[in-house]
């Protein structure tokens, strides 16, 4: 009985500790995390090494004493609480400032980002420097732009890209870079720039500052340069036109005497970098099929019609100081020719100008024979023999791909000429007809006076070895622009 009333007593008890301790816990009043109210600076923006005013506003619902802890990833904190300046490091950069705050039992964090912006600003105009076309290795007309610079740590360099040169005069002393020694850590000055372009390309660039606290500011630079179009010069000859080995179509004959005066032709193809250059774009899908025949800056030129082909000569004879051959409307240049209309037919070529022309039928013929070693007697332009074809030319048997390949991939021939039995046939001057060889005059013959559209000589990517050969003949319309024609410059000597 003693021990029942033992184990009652302790039971009675721990029940009344269970309680107590119960209400003691329900009595007991809850802590609350602090609550960030607000968390921002004057500006989203520094300048480097500047400083900023930087404010936290928080609360806590207990009303109890809230302190602040305040970390950055660079700079330096002045000050402590809910309100701190900030003074930005010297590098430009983004930062984080950091505040968290705290109660007796709890904290909370907040992020804040802060931008520290270059003390040099480019202040004046232009910030677009803008070059015309120009031949590698000549120099540009000199532009100008103005430096400030404010609170310079050390020397303040500028270095121009590829193809650019500076100076801090007008006329002398160009280099690729200037340093200027800051005067009590502040320089203004003008900076001049100059385009020397060293080869054919569109070049766009940017001028760079270094010095600390300084990033790259931008002074953005366009130029294009041209390399002058690698010719051939074949002096004056006579040689045999027409299908002398008797296996070609009926306007391929009679077989004739042809003297030429002396001329240059281009040993590659017009390629579309040159073509973009000149003529400001090529577009490579203009119907919008989503199919191209080869395209890269040193695939020739396509899609580019024969009277294209007379602007693009005309504006390239003009940027490299040559005298244009073609005149339409009274004028030599293609700004005044206004749009392509019947006028362009009347066109006018001044064949003792010195800039580009197309070749004329002849020309070329005598230029793929290989001009004085035309006796080879090849049936191509390089060899004889269909097998050795490939070699030469791109042609259907060949090219794997439907499509143009890079100038000048395959062997040339006894000229050094690329080409000219495939991958583009080739726009000429002369008008065609079937009849013309009858009649076709015995020195520098250029064409019947009346035609069906305009001659295409050469092979193509996807022509049958027949059609590449050096006495076969075609022809398109004037305004046709399509896959498988382009162009080789000539000039007259």
């Amino acid at each position: 009985m003693k021990k029942l009333n033992a184990v009652l007593i302790t039971l009675i008890l721990t029940c009344v500790v269970f309680w107590s301790c119960t209400k003691d816990a329900a009595t007991e009043p809850k802590s609350h995390d602090p609550v960030i109210i607000s968390f921002s600076a004057d500006s989203p923006t520094v300048r480097s090494e500047g400083s900023l005013a930087i404010t936290c506003e928080a609360v806590d619902p207990d009303g109890d004493e809230l302190t602040y802890l305040w970390n950055v990833t660079g700079g330096t904190v002045i000050g402590s609480g809910p309100n701190i300046t900030w003074t930005a490091p010297l590098i430009p950069q983004t930062h984080t400032v950091t505040v968290t705050v705290s109660n007796n039992t709890a904290s909370v964090s907040q992020d804040l980002s802060i931008t520290v912006t270059p003390k040099v600003a480019i202040e004046s105009e232009p910030w677009y420097l803008s070059y015309g076309i120009l031949k590698a290795g000549e120099t540009s007309t000199v532009q100008k732009f103005t430096l400030t610079g404010r609170d310079l740590a050390e020397d303040l360099l500028v270095v121009a890209p590829a193809g650019y040169q500076v100076s801090s005069e007008s006329d002398t002393d160009f280099t690729d870079s200037l340093v200027f020694t800051p005067v009590d850590r502040n320089v203004d000055a003008d900076v001049y720039v100059r385009f020397m372009p060293q080869s054919t390309g569109i070049y766009h660039a940017t001028i760079r500052c270094i010095s600390p606290g300084a990033s790259e500011f931008k002074v953005f630079l366009y130029g294009k340069g041209i390399r002058p179009s690698e010719m051939v010069f074949l002096p004056s000859g006579t040689f045999q036109m027409g299908d002398r080995l008797g296996e070609g179509r009926s306007d391929e004959s009679p077989v004739h005497d042809v003297t030429l005066s002396g001329y240059k032709i281009g040993k590659y193809l017009a390629t579309q970098k040159e073509w973009s250059i000149i003529m400001g774009s090529w577009d490579p899908d203009p119907e919008r099929t989503g199919q191209t025949f080869g395209v890269g800056q040193d695939f020739p030129v396509y899609y580019v019609s024969w009277y294209d082909a007379l602007k693009y000569c005309n504006l390239r004879s003009m940027i490299e100081g040559l005298t244009p051959v073609y005149k339409i409307n009274d004028s030599t240049d293609p700004a005044e020719w206004g749009e392509i209309d019947s006028t362009w037919d009347a066109v006018i070529c001044d064949w003792s100008a010195n800039g580009y022309r197309l070749p004329t039928e002849a020309e070329w013929e005598y230029a793929a024979r290989g001009g004085i070693h035309h006796t080879d007697n090849f049936r191509y332009s390089g060899c004889h023999g269909t097998s050795d074809l490939k070699n030469f030319a791109w042609y259907s048997e060949n090219n794997s791909y439907n499509g143009t390949k890079t100038v000048g991939a395959k062997l040339p021939n006894q000229l050094g000429l690329y080409d000219m039995s495939g991958n583009l046939v080739e726009w000429c001057w002369d008008k065609w007809s079937s009849t013309y060889y009858n009649v076709s005059p015995a020195n520098d013959p250029r064409g019947p006076a009346e035609g069906t559209g305009r001659i295409v000589r050469g092979g193509l990517w996807a022509s049958n070895a027949e059609n590449c050969r050096v006495s076969y003949r075609s022809n398109q319309a004037a305004s046709n622009r399509n896959m498988t024609v382009g162009l080789r410059l000539a000039r007259t000597h």
